[in-house]
């Protein structure tokens, strides 16, 4: 069993920052430790993960450590302007949401693939109206005949925004920088709107 320090050996901020960038290893041991035990921590992420099957607790919170790690090691992380705790808690939130963002996209895109499949057993199989199928098939191409005259861009472009994709993602994507993207988005909105 884990002997879990008792609160007179806990470190403080300053104590946990000078001991992961300093050589002792010992005193780096003590502090991952402390971190890893941490039972608000742990039991913050495991609240904000919930049910999902998605996304696994543990993984976020040696993800958090590790990036807070490195942040200490680079000199990014500042003990007197934010506590290790909700630095820690900040660096979850963010991968949790991620992750979460991810799987949405996934699952979007699953159901995106499903749909457009005509031949999909499940469109049929689920007592979907033949009619109503119809129509959605008529919308559907009508839609690809308007994204057609929108060009590949701008396809592109709003594929990715409707996937949630962020402007500094969609810049990666796309090889751009964050203005640029934040401009192409506005302006294959605008043209898309302009064929409605």
């Amino acid at each position: 069993m884990k002997k879990h320090p008792s609160p007179s050996d806990d470190m403080s901020d300053e104590e946990i920052v000078a001991a992961l960038r300093g050589k002792n290893r010992k005193l780096q041991d003590k502090a991952l430790q402390q971190l890893y035990q941490d039972d608000i921590i742990r039991h913050t992420i495991m609240k904000w993960v919930g049910n999902s099957s998605d996304i696994n607790s543990d993984d976020i919170l040696q993800e958090s450590i590790i990036t807070f790690c490195e942040k200490v090691w680079s000199g990014v992380y500042d003990p007197s302007k934010s506590k290790v705790r909700t630095y820690i808690l900040s660096i979850a939130n963010f991968l949790i949401m991620r992750d979460a963002r991810k799987n949405n996209r996934r699952d979007n895109l699953l159901e995106q693939e499903q749909l457009s499949n005509p031949d999909n057993p499940l469109l049929t199989d689920q007592g979907i109206d033949p009619e109503e199928l119809l129509e959605s098939k008529e919308e559907r191409e009508w839609i690809h005949k308007i994204l057609a005259k929108l060009g590949k861009r701008c396809q592109k472009v709003l594929g990715l925004w409707m996937l949630s994709f962020s402007s500094a993602e969609i810049a990666m994507e796309m090889r751009w920088t964050e203005s640029t993207a934040k401009d192409a988005v506005k302006e294959c909105k605008r043209k898309l709107r302009e064929l409605f």
